[in-house]
């Protein structure tokens, strides 16, 4: 009996994080009424699976290929798991918050407006070409830590991010008022131990970059916590999403300077 309930709470933390459709045959370990804190819990765990699934795939393409197309194959699997993980809801909404910004729209009262958008619906010059450089950052970055032997920071990407944006699921639902997930605040917090716990297998690797990362990881989450607590009174499903891909990208950008 309990085996089924722990994966009936891992997959309602799948359902929340990704559009990935759940395995047919895991379909009947998902519950109507799963444990809120055993989900939280579960969330950073499918970052970690994540990364360990496109990690094995480049240690594949190491065995079949030269060093540098298993580097450019393991980039474009990274690459393509992060844009689709959300049906590129993240990227669009990033892409859009920097448009706003490039015609210096208020940015604060237009974030709680955000809408979904995947990549379908990104259009004009400067978007575009926001995208592209974005896309071409996530590929270099990833080509050259699988080059210097620090893909697995990947994991702490997914880790951390993953992280982040359970932590934010504890607030209430601008357009409800109830909570994403139906937890206190002290129960918010422990998503960290879970997250934490997992990247000391990252640090073991990586220790310079994990610790950077994660130190980063935690400001940035209580920051953006704080900020829209104190100015919306909670947060969107959409704003969820931007933290997210916002800390995907920020991530990589330090496992690029600590690890690469």
């Amino acid at each position: 009996m309990k085996q089924p309930a722990f994966v009936g709470n891992f997959l309602a933390a799948w359902d929340l994080l990704l559009d990935i459709p759940i395995p047919t045959a895991w379909k009947r370990y998902e519950t109507d009424r799963p444990d809120p804190q055993l989900t939280l819990l579960a969330i950073p765990v499918i970052g970690a699976l994540s990364a360990v699934v496109i990690l094995v795939l480049g240690v594949a393409y190491g065995g079949i290929f030269t060093r540098n197309g298993a580097a450019l194959l393991f980039a474009l699997s990274a690459t393509l798991f992060l844009d689709a993980r959300d049906s590129g809801r993240g990227l669009g909404l990033l892409l859009t918050l920097l448009t706003l910004a490039g015609r210096k729209v208020p940015l604060l009262p237009a974030l709680p407006q955000l809408r979904p958008s995947g990549l379908s619906g990104i259009s004009g010059a400067v978007p575009m070409a926001a995208m592209v450089l974005l896309e071409m950052f996530k590929l270099g970055a990833f080509f050259l830590l699988y080059r210097h032997g620090a893909g697995c920071w990947l994991a702490g990407v997914l880790i951390l991010s993953f992280t982040i944006q359970g932590f934010l699921m504890g607030l209430p639902d601008l357009d409800t008022g109830h909570p994403f997930l139906e937890i206190s605040g002290v129960e918010q917090s422990r998503i960290w131990l879970s997250g934490i716990f997992l990247m000391l297998f990252v640090a073991l690797k990586l220790p310079l970059a994990a610790i950077v990362g994660t130190g980063c990881a935690v400001v940035f989450a209580w920051t953006v916590r704080n900020a829209v607590e104190k100015i919306y009174g909670g947060i969107s499903a959409e704003m969820i999403t931007l933290a997210g891909a916002a800390a995907e990208v920020g991530l990589l950008l330090i496992g690029f300077l600590f690890a690469a």
